[in-house]
């Protein structure tokens, strides 16, 4: 599997909310709100992937669309370079699919955990579900500069996952996110987006 899309399917589930909101929390809430009902989203994305080894960072491009409709999820994640990919999630299955090479497909029924993971990364994505990341994660940051920090609560989780940041646009769309790992790699996205509804 491209490290891409395992990047991308690492980040995300867990459990528990905090019984007095923190202004992070509050802003996260804010923002879930705000997107909540987003039928569909599309935009493009820029990815550096560092691997605390190597000096070089690995970048990749490409697309994303998310939509919403009659309570079905459909996700596509296209990378087109440098090393063309497409992750899809269409509710029921994971697909991974690249030129030359065999199509993964993952059942989320035998899988449920990677499934949530799915589900998280379009909440990360500003595309619905965020009101619910507050259980799974402890959130901090500062709303000062839309920045939300958010670690997973879930033990196997946290042996690879140190936290997510994600950074908001003034109207609470996310423009970026990062992904650091205990291995001391990390993950950063920049999001485009070019249209919402």
């Amino acid at each position: 599997m491209p490290r891409s899309a395992v990047a991308l399917a690492l980040p995300l589930l867990c459990a528990s909310a905090s019984a007095h909101a923190s202004p992070a929390s509050e802003l996260l809430a804010a923002a879930a709100a705000r997107h909540e009902q987003t039928r569909e989203l599309r935009g493009t994305f820029e990815q550096i992937k560092r691997v605390a080894l190597f000096r070089s960072a690995v970048r990749s491009s490409g697309r994303f669309v998310v939509k919403r409709a009659a309570g079905k999820l459909e996700l596509r994640w296209i990378t087109d370079k440098p090393s063309p990919s497409e992750l899809r999630f269409d509710g029921k299955h994971v697909e991974l699919r690249a030129p030359g090479a065999t199509t993964r497909r993952v059942d989320i029924a035998r899988a449920p955990r990677f499934g949530a993971l799915v589900q998280d990364l379009v909440a990360f994505l500003g595309a619905g579900g965020a009101k619910t990341l507050g259980n799974r994660y402890t959130v901090s940051g500062d709303p000062k500069t839309r920045r939300i920090e958010l670690v997973p609560r879930d033990a196997s989780l946290k042996k690879r996952i140190e936290r997510v940041t994600l950074t908001l646009e003034a109207n609470l769309a996310t423009r970026a996110l990062k992904i650091d790992e205990r291995s001391g790699d990390s993950t950063h996205i920049t999001l485009h987006v070019s249209s919402r509804r």
